[in-house]
């Protein structure tokens, strides 16, 4: 519970620093519809490693417009739990789930 609450200190903290906060890119089609998920078979869920050079948005939805919920910090290991969305990824980090751009894990998730 503690190493949880530090994490969420070391986000609030990461919050307040714009300059911190790695860019994700945008949904290729902004059509305000949400693309549907289709979920990775358990037993092929992907461990990666965060690779954005500060921090990583951890957002409700695959796209810059939906709300940030969380960072991830570079060299952080990852669960992916839904196949590509338009460049981005559904992600579990210790009970926490959220979409974060592919662009910034290691291995190549996305081959659009």
């Amino acid at each position: 519970m503690t190493r949880f609450l530090l994490i969420l200190s070391l986000a609030s903290l990461a919050c307040s620093l714009p300059n911190l906060v790695a860019e994700n890119r945008p949904l290729a089609a902004e059509s305000g519809q949400t693309p549907t998920e289709k979920p990775v078979p358990t037993a092929d869920i992907l461990t990666v490693i965060v690779t954005a050079n500060k921090a990583l948005n951890v957002r409700t939805g695959p796209a810059v417009k939906f709300p940030t919920i969380s960072y991830l910090l570079s060299g952080w290991r990852v669960e992916i739990v839904s196949e590509c969305v338009g460049g981005w990824v559904k992600i579990e980090y210790s009970g926490m789930t959220g979409w974060v751009n592919a662009d910034y894990l290691s291995g190549s998730i996305c081959d659009e």
